[in-house]
């Protein structure tokens, strides 16, 4: 677990790199971007380095690519994964292992995708990239990455998406992104209700109304979401599956201890604070789009606490957290109250974070690297 507790020190000290010009030979590029750069690269590496017993469902992707990569078509390399929606995940795999095979080469490109999605988030979003670099870990994102990876492909490019239609939606390049999220994992189709942010944001004038019409769309959804499940499961009777208990992933079943309900609720009450101490004409940068997808995930992660199938849905929207929650505090007029909601910000989820490393929620504890037997 000391693995994971040295990485939190640089993103604390390396932070000073932002007061200085880092030259190339072709450009000089702003030291806050080297600052993320160097700390994704720390995540990243610790990622691909890792065995693939360091992570819940690590083991099941190492083996899979073993299959896809004894496969004679990408036919059968669909067949033999046994996940045949996700056309783009096995494709790229099938590809990579035509022209080379090494076992790890595969837990690689995973790490990779997953990392340069979220620094390339980081970097075009967030205003400041220390808080956004904590709460990724604090929120426990970078630590579930090692455990459902394929999911974390997938919101790596829809979050890149969202971040390009939310300013326009008739962009290729970002439907583009999001149909290639959607073949990596299925469930991503779930985060396009965060676009409902952008209507929201059209019609409010100000971030308070923007918070009081997500907050309330949000527990109307909460309650329809209840609803709506037993509406498709007389539909489709297949799917019954998962709210009968014959399944391990029940929608509605009580599968965890709830305890990160308290960590949504205080960050909830953190937004909403926030919301009220922006200007009544101010809006954040332009990022008020982002508001009711964190409030989503906030709400329904409180109703739905103790079901981790939830939890695991309301991980894209948890993502945009990352880069609007260090914007909006950064909004909020007065110094002493904004100096207050950035400590629990800052404190709150990196505590909670080694909780769940404590407790290994992840199954990533010990980190064990891939040479090591």
């Amino acid at each position: 677990m000391s693995i994971y507790l040295i990485e939190i020190l640089p993103v604390f000290l390396l932070w000073q790199l932002r007061k200085y010009k880092v030259k190339s030979i072709k450009n000089t590029s702003n030291g806050k971007v080297f600052y993320l750069c160097c700390c994704f690269l720390i995540f990243g590496m610790t990622m691909a380095l890792r065995k693939y017993t360091v992570g819940t469902d690590a083991a099941t992707y190492y083996r899979m690519y073993q299959n896809i990569a004894q496969a004679s078509s990408l036919t059968q390399a669909l067949k033999v994964s046994q996940i045949p929606s996700a056309i783009v995940y096995v494709g790229m795999h099938y590809c990579i292992t035509r022209i080379v095979y090494f076992p790890q080469l595969g837990m690689f490109v995973n790490s990779l995708v997953i990392a340069v999605g979220f620094f390339e988030f980081i970097k075009r979003k967030s205003k400041d990239y220390c808080l956004s670099c904590v709460l990724f870990i604090g929120l426990t994102l970078f630590y579930e990455s090692m455990n459902g990876t394929r999911q974390f492909m997938a919101i790596s490019l829809a979050i890149n998406a969202f971040a390009i239609l939310e300013k326009d939606r008739k962009n290729y390049k970002g439907w583009l992104l999001f149909v290639l999220a959607i073949g990596i994992h299925n469930t991503i189709i779930t985060f396009a209700l965060s676009y409902l942010g952008v209507v929201i944001a059209k019609r409010c004038k100000n971030i308070r109304k923007i918070h009081f019409i997500s907050t309330l769309v949000s527990v109307c959804g909460a309650m329809l979401f209840t609803a709506g499940v037993q509406i498709i499961v007389r539909i489709f009777p297949y799917y019954e599956m998962y709210v009968n208990g014959k399944n391990p992933a029940q929608v509605f079943a009580s599968s965890g201890k709830g305890r990160i309900a308290i960590l949504y609720l205080i960050l909830f009450v953190v937004l909403t604070a926030a919301s009220l101490l922006v200007g009544k004409k101010s809006k954040p940068d332009g990022m008020e789009a982002y508001h009711f997808g964190c409030t989503f995930c906030l709400v329904m992660g409180m109703i739905f606490s103790k079901n981790v199938l939830m939890s695991r849905i309301l991980w894209p929207f948890l993502t945009l957290l990352v880069v609007y929650l260090p914007n909006l505090l950064k909004q909020c007029l007065n110094i002493k109250n904004r100096r207050l909601l950035y400590g629990i910000s800052l404190c709150l989820p990196l505590a909670y974070s080694m909780l769940h490393l404590i407790e290994d929620k992840s199954g990533i504890v010990p980190y064990i690297p891939f040479w090591q037997k």
